[in-house]
């Protein structure tokens, strides 16, 4: 299905995302079947069910494990991110935007951590990582929360001892 759904599609032109869930593997081995130059992300976020729902899809481990899977199935995708933090669950449940900025940062370094003890480099983990923040009315407000998203983020990837400090810039 994911096949016919790009075979007409310019994908060298276009950003291509898909919001899979655990079947996020799969979708990934299909796109690295099909164009090693796709542009977008997976964006598998077992964090994001554990805030919603109180509880993993299976258990913690089975969802860390299956990132570690997902990201390892992505490694031929270049410009494309197979984990995401989505800050946005916390602002539309409430969070002010130091909040958002707080707990989405938690995130990811949770991701940091518990992939980096699942023995990938964080130099890939960093790399695959996508966020997503919510923009609300106060515009000032918001532009001061993504210039410190990107600030904070590069100080968190650095405690990883990344390699390539490139690998640190958050991708939004």
């Amino acid at each position: 299905f994911v096949s016919q759904l790009l075979a007409d599609l310019e994908l060298e032109k276009i950003e291509v995302n898909f919001d899979a869930g655990h079947n996020s593997k799969e979708i990934v081995e299909i796109l690295v079947e099909s164009n090693s130059k796709l542009e977008g992300s997976v964006n598998f976020n077992p964090l994001t069910r554990l805030t919603l729902n109180g509880s993993f899809c299976k258990s913690a481990d089975h969802s860390f494990d299956r990132a570690k899977d997902i990201v390892l199935a992505a490694k031929e995708l270049e410009n494309f991110r197979s984990l995401s933090v989505n800050g946005d669950v916390f602002h539309n449940s409430g969070a002010n935007v130091v909040q958002e900025l707080a707990f989405s940062l938690s995130m990811g370094a949770e991701y940091m951590a518990q992939l980096t003890d699942r023995g990938l480099k964080s130099d890939t983990i960093a790399s695959n990582m996508k966020f997503n923040f919510s923009i609300g009315a106060n515009y000032f407000m918001e532009i001061a929360k993504l210039r410190a998203a990107r600030l904070l983020w590069s100080k968190v990837v650095e405690s990883f001892e990344v390699e390539d400090l490139a690998n640190a810039a958050m991708l939004t």
